[in-house]
């Protein structure tokens, strides 16, 4: 699992691909509760997209859709956004 956070991918890929593999709620919720996911995110989103908020509505579906597909949770992308914006306002 470590080498997966350190690739960039997120929680919820992480877990889907552990549960394909028989790993029980418990030890798996255990596991992932060592990581930053909200770190690990905005190094993904920092390295692919730099530190600017999104220019318009198609730049922001890409990069949500970027996020979701590495496995990130959709309230912590839209959270990370929202972070964005304000800092360039």
């Amino acid at each position: 699992m470590r080498s997966r956070f350190a690739k960039g991918q997120g929680a919820e890929r992480i877990r889907q691909e552990l549960r394909l593999k028989g790993m029980g709620e418990e030890g798996l919720e255990e596991c992932l509760a060592e990581y930053d996911w909200d770190e690990a995110m905005e190094r993904v989103h920092a390295k692919k997209f730099g530190d600017a908020a999104p220019a318009g509505p198609k730049e922001c579906a890409a990069r949500v859709r970027f996020l979701s597909q590495r496995g990130f949770a959709q309230d912590r992308i839209q959270a990370l956004l929202r972070r964005l914006r304000r800092s360039d306002e």
